[in-house]
């Protein structure tokens, strides 16, 4: 009994070894992330007027800029899912510019003599960037049922955006006397919000049942709330006073008057989003082999 009773230890300790070498389990995994935002061209915002009276009369310019932001941001990520099977890469780019401004010019003259009120409100945005993350992971696993799992993962996801261009709001009032005989006033407010955008952002997980979907952006008004893989490239304009200007002028001689304004801007660029994944795997290797 002593003899078998130890030879059945001896054979248990064999199968344990053995089962203990066929867990054998070889893996690697590389992770790349980029980011890169710059302004090549002059960025910035400009505000400014001139009030001036000449004779008997007034000038005033009331200026105001009530929203005046600019933004580039971009982030990549590169990683492995703690949920889900396979590998993650994640990228995004925004460039945004906001600009809400107002100017009200007004002025009266009596007799000889000049007021002139001009106020000027400029915004300009030159931006560019880049983001890229891939990720890769695979290997070879001996399982305890002498089989061999194997598998290899890769994603890849970049994203562009640029944004270039101005926008700019002009208001200018002239009175002007050539005898004692004039008597004139007027006044004018001229007001626009601007949004521009343009962003770009790929989500991409590769685990052989997920596809690449870059066409659930979620779009506002707002830049910061946009958000979601896709592109997207536009801008918004909305003036004030009910959204219209209206300018009259009325002169009974001897002296002029003259209103003139000017509201919007121009812009030129886009965003871009790619990706792509591939997905191997025999034997379940990446079954739970992330999930914590």
């Amino acid at each position: 009994m002593k003899i078998r009773h130890t030879t059945s230890i001896i054979a248990i300790a064999a199968v344990l070894g053995t089962a203990g070498v066929a867990m054998a389990d070889t893996s690697t995994s590389a992770f790349d992330a980029s980011v890169s935002v710059l302004s090549p061209d002059q960025t910035g915002f400009l505000i400014g007027g001139q009030v001036s009276v000449g004779g008997v009369g007034s000038g005033a310019l009331t200026m105001s800029r009530n929203t005046a932001n600019l933004m580039v941001v971009g982030g990549a990520t590169s990683d492995l899912p703690t949920m889900n099977t396979g590998v993650n890469a994640n990228s995004f780019i925004k460039s945004s510019l906001e600009f809400d401004r107002e100017i009200t010019t007004s002025g009266a003259l009596v007799g000889l003599g000049s007021v002139v009120s001009r106020g000027e409100a400029i915004a300009a945005l030159g931006s560019a960037g880049a983001a890229s993350a891939s990720t890769e992971a695979g290997g070879v696993r001996d399982n305890a049922n002498n089989t061999t799992s194997n598998g290899t993962a890769a994603a890849e996801s970049s994203s562009q955006g640029s944004l270039n261009g101005s926008v700019s709001t002009s208001n200018t009032l002239q009175l002007l006397g050539t005898s004692g005989l004039f008597a004139g006033s007027n006044g004018l407010t001229v007001g626009e919000n601007n949004v521009a955008l343009a962003y770009g952002a790929s989500d991409v997980l590769s685990d052989g049942s997920t596809g690449i979907d870059l066409n659930n952006v979620t779009n506002a008004d707002d830049p910061s709330l946009i958000d979601g893989p896709g592109a997207v490239f536009g801008m918004t304009s909305t003036l004030s006073n009910g959204g219209e200007i209206a300018m009259s002028v009325a002169n009974a001689g001897n002296g002029s008057i003259s209103i003139s304004t000017s509201t919007g801007g121009f812009f030129t660029g886009g965003g871009a989003a790619a990706g792509s994944a591939t997905f191997n795997d025999v034997n379940s290797f990446f079954n739970g082999l992330y999930s914590n």
